[in-house]
Parts: structure tokens; C-alpha cells; sequence
């Protein structure tokens, strides 16, 4: 089993020493993923989280987002996962996986952070319709949770090139792939934020592919 990456560890060290992190970011993150719980998820969570947010940043500074937000955001954004049952990647709560994302929201709400917590909310996927919820039978409330702001769209877009499951960067090919099992919707989506944001420079140069 790989053990977490010395940049992980790094990315999170600096994430909590950085005087510019709303306060309730750090607390929150270290409350819900202690290192000496669940080592196997803490993993899993703090490798995909630094991943997505290393990349967020980077496609941040390239397209004039809030960096500091989207670098907060973009560690909390799965916050959710260890209260859904996703055995694969050693989450053993009782909800859907699918439903990680409306967690999330609620826990960042809890602490004031009601931005985060859109991000949250809908970085699911490439965001989830009303419409969807209601035609797929989806255990989720029946409301829009689509990427509004330039950094919700950052950290979704961001966020389809890293798995929890595997290391590396995810490749085009294989994202694209993915995303037309969920529908012409969700391809589309992913389409506009790909025309969006150009290319994949934000990427680490030797897994763009």
C-alpha cells in the first residue's frame, strides 16, 4: 500500500502554517481527518485533496480567481467522504457516496465557511441538475448544484484529473471517457469548462497527456 507523499504532507504543513488560511479551514480539516485515525483514509484524503489543490491553484493564478479561496476550498472539497460508503477508498459511513458533496456543505456551513461549502455542494461530478435528481431517482435534494463562480468551475474542472483510488493525473482521454457515462449533460458541462480554461498547463508538465 503507498504510503502519503512527502509533498502531500508538505502541501498540508503549509496549508496550516499560512496566516492568510481562514482559521476555521484548519480547524476544520484537522477535526475531521486526525492524522492517528484511519490512516488508510487520511491517506487517500490528504493525497487526492493537496493533488486537486495544487492544480486549482496553479489554473487559479492562470485565469485571475481567488487564489487563497480556491486553495482553501480545494482541500476541503471532499470533506464529506468519510461519512459515505465508499469501501475502495476506505470509507465505511453509512451514506452514498454521492451525497459527499451535501455533507460537505453542511460541515463547512457548521463553521461559517458558507462559500466553501457551495464548492462542496457542487463540485460533484461535473455539477448535478434539479432535472437530474429527479430523472436518475438520485438520493440527493432535487435542487441545482451547478458550478456558479469562476472558482467553483476551477476546482471541478481541477478536480476531474486526480482519483481517489490512484495516483497521477487522470488523462484526458480517460476524464472525457468517464464523464459520457454520466450523460450529454454532464459531457457538456465538462466541454464548456474545458473550452473555458484552454489547455491542461496547470497540470504537473509530465502527465498532461
Amino acid at each position: 500500500m503507498p504510503s502519503l507523499s512527502s509533498a502531500a504532507v508538505a502541501g498540508l504543513a503549509q496549508l496550516l502554517n499560512d496566516e492568510r488560511v481562514d482559521p476555521a479551514v484548519k480547524e476544520l480539516l484537522l477535526r475531521e481527518y486526525p492524522a492517528d485515525t484511519n490512516r488508510d483514509l487520511y491517506r487517500v484524503f490528504v493525497e487526492h485533496s493537496w493533488s486537486v489543490a495544487e492544480a486549482s491553484v496553479k489554473l487559479a493564478q492562470q485565469v485571475g480567481a481567488d487564489v487563497v479561496f480556491v486553495w482553501e476550498a480545494a482541500w476541503l472539497h471532499d470533506i464529506g467522504i468519510k461519512y459515505t460508503h465508499a469501501p475502495g477508498i476506505f470509507c465505511f459511513g453509512d451514506e452514498p457516496y454521492l451525497r459527499h458533496g451535501i455533507i460537505g456543505r453542511k460541515l463547512c456551513e457548521g463553521v461559517g465557511l458558507k462559500r466553501h461549502g457551495l464548492v462542496c455542494e457542487r463540485h460533484v461530478g461535473t455539477g448535478i441538475s434539479g432535472h437530474d435528481v429527479e430523472a436518475q431517482g438520485l438520493p440527493l435534494p432535487a435542487r441545482d448544484m451547478l458550478c456558479v463562480s469562476l472558482e467553483e468551475r476551477v476546482i471541478c474542472f481541477a478536480d476531474q484529473f486526480f482519483s481517489k483510488s490512484t495516483l497521477g493525473v487522470v488523462p484526458l482521454e480517460e476524464v472525457s471517457r468517464r464523464i459520457r457515462r454520466h450523460g450529454e449533460a454532464s459531457w457538456s458541462r465538462f466541454q464548456e469548462m474545458n473550452k473555458e480554461f484552454g489547455n491542461l498547463s496547470f497540470l504537473p508538465e509530465s502527465k498532461q497527456a
